[in-house]
């Protein structure tokens, strides 16, 4: 099995900005599944709290806790697997856009 590296290289981050950006700033939906791709590290269909913990520090440089992590963990895993599917993440994230204007 090929391993993947958890932290986004530079590249990596600058892009998931961008994608983000398009998503919450201009209400593309389309970008939700290339959104996705950046917080599924391992390439298996599913975000992990490894995962959503590693991306999430980088992208908010350090400015989110584990403690909110964990949070946004149990509110997006509605079916409570210990990980986030493609249909929970887009849920969460239309909700969220919805809840704060930017």
């Amino acid at each position: 099995m090929e391993k993947h590296e958890m932290k986004l290289n530079t590249n990596e981050l600058r892009q998931l900005r961008l994608v983000m950006d398009e998503f919450f700033r201009k209400g593309s939906d389309i970008k939700l599944r290339e959104m996705f791709r950046f917080y599924d590290r391992n390439e298996n269909g599913r975000i992990d709290l490894a995962e959503l913990k590693s991306v999430m520090e980088q992208v908010s440089q350090g400015r989110v806790g584990d403690e909110d992590i964990r949070l946004m963990m149990q509110e997006a895993d509605t079916n409570k697997n210990g990980t986030i599917e493609y249909p929970e993440f887009c849920e969460i994230m239309l909700k969220y856009r919805r809840n704060h204007s930017f």
